[in-house]
């Protein structure tokens, strides 16, 4: 009985070690962040998507190999950025205006591809050469060498594609044009451009004293 158990423990044990990996999703987290805080209608707002990706298990090593990170202004009108390969971490930018005053939904939507590494016990290669002893001569007094091939068993290290998503939202408010700003640019440029035509004309009235002496 003790030999059984124990051929099943190392059936189990073996099992494990060389069973094919599942593929396995990393953990992918996000946010989003927008500055100004306070803005005016028709002033750019500018959103920050920041997402990174983490092996879980006995995943190691995860990284995007693509996708894209789509921003929703919340007014129809959509953009979609590239996620860099190679990168375990993004920090992707994207400037937003709203012509008009209200409360908008500004949300985003990660699509990545993405690879990460595992590890898996296996036939690595197999040796050939002297694989034991056994007795030979006259007598069997002497020791003959046994030839064979027997495998070298070690960990290898492999590679898989595995897809993730995220998404994330905030709500953004855009207060109105105050009412006196308009009038007071408005009388702003009308004492620029007085101010202009007085220097003009204090110009050509230079430039005609010396004709009329």
């Amino acid at each position: 009985m003790r030999r059984i158990g124990l051929t099943i423990a190392t059936f189990i044990l073996f099992f494990s070690l060389v069973a094919p990996h599942a593929a396995n999703a990393a953990t992918l987290s996000s946010s989003l962040t927008v500055s100004p805080v306070n803005l005016v209608e028709g002033q750019p707002l500018l959103a920050n998507v920041q997402a990174s990706v983490a092996s879980t298990g006995q995943y190691f090593n995860a990284f995007f190999l693509g996708g894209t990170v789509t921003f929703y202004s919340g007014t129809g009108q959509n953009t979609a950025q590239s996620i860099p390969y190679g990168a375990s971490a993004i920090s992707l930018f994207q400037s937003i205006t709203y012509a008009s005053a209200g409360t908008y939904l500004l949300s985003y939507l990660i699509n990545a591809v993405i690879s990460e590494s595992y590890q898996q016990y296996e036939i690595l290669h197999y040796y050939t050469g002297i694989v034991g002893w056994r007795s030979c001569g006259v007598f069997g007094l002497s020791d003959c060498p046994i030839y064979g091939q027997i495998p070298v068993w070690g960990y290898r290290t492999y590679s898989t594609t595995n897809y993730v998503s995220g998404s994330g939202n905030l709500f953004v408010t855009i207060v109105p044009v105050p009412a006196a700003l308009p009038l007071l640019l408005a009388g702003l440029g009308a004492l620029g451009f007085v101010g202009w035509r007085k220097q003009q004309s204090v110009r050509r009235s230079a430039m005609a004293v010396p004709a009329l002496a």
